[in-house]
């Protein structure tokens, strides 16, 4: 495929696959290819309905299910507060470092990778910015004490 001017062939099929990647996980294969290939106008509109529907499908099932860990989370900073006292920045942080990260307990370069938390924590990039904040405050604080010993 010529990327400077892609055909309008060239445009359907680059679509086909990705799509079909976000629908079922993984590029098309040769039967689906042969299937494309062997049919009419009205089958590869057919084709390219299906994909669309089930792409829709996923991407609705895929944020219902981030906003059921939203309520999750939510409910346990609650729990947190409720438990230990303090306050949203102190159970968020508290359930950050309790946290699976890899394999284990987040390590001081974790903490500085936010995007990575979220992701870690099951947690939409929209929280990047407050565990950014909770997690420089706590670096923070780990090396004013460090300076202190």
């Amino acid at each position: 495929m010529s990327l400077e001017n892609p055909t309008q062939e060239e445009l359907e099929i680059s679509w086909l696959s990705d799509v079909h990647k976000e629908a079922y996980g993984f590029r098309p294969r040769g039967d689906f290819w042969a299937k494309w290939d062997s049919a009419t106008t009205l089958e590869r509109e057919e084709i390219k309905e299906q994909l669309g529907k089930d792409c829709h499908a996923i991407v609705q099932r895929e944020w219902i299910e981030e906003q059921e860990r939203v309520i999750r989370f939510e409910q346990e900073i609650l729990e947190t507060i409720k438990t230990k006292g303090g306050n949203r920045h102190r159970a968020f942080r508290d359930i950050i470092l309790e946290a699976e990260v890899g394999g284990g307990k987040p390590t001081e370069r974790d903490l500085g990778d936010a995007g990575y938390l979220c992701f870690c924590l099951g947690l939409p990039y929209h929280y990047e910015h407050e565990i950014r904040v909770i997690c420089d405050a706590h670096l923070y604080q780990l090396k004013r004490e460090a300076e202190n010993a």
